[in-house]
């Protein structure tokens, strides 16, 4: 499995991308979540990539494992503001719905 994904990562990076973006449009909390675990998922096969030898690239530029991580890391918590924001907006909803049902 490993060798898998080491092989080819960028297929991977780009369908799991897709899919957040996709469940996003649907639920934001799933969404958050899923690409937090994909963000975290991605620094740990960073890891074995440069591991082995490796190197990662953006736009044919090669990357740093640091910047990989800082990245990562930065996208983490972009999706953890994302949840928390999502989860806010989700109470108040439930809120004001029961204000209302408690108006009727």
């Amino acid at each position: 499995m490993l060798d898998f994904l080491l092989h080819n990562f960028s297929t991977v990076m780009l369908v799991g991308v897709i899919l957040i973006v996709g469940l996003g449009q649907f639920n934001r909390v799933l969404a958050s979540i899923l690409a937090i675990g994909f963000w975290i998922a991605t620094a740990v096969t960073a890891t074995f990539v440069y591991g082995e030898g490796g190197q990662l690239g953006l736009a044919g530029t090669p990357l740093s494992l640091n910047i990989v991580y800082g990245l990562c890391g930065a996208f983490t918590l972009v999706n953890i503001a994302t949840l928390w924001s999502a989860t806010k907006k989700a109470q108040l909803r439930k809120d004001h719905r029961e204000i209302l049902s408690k108006e009727r």
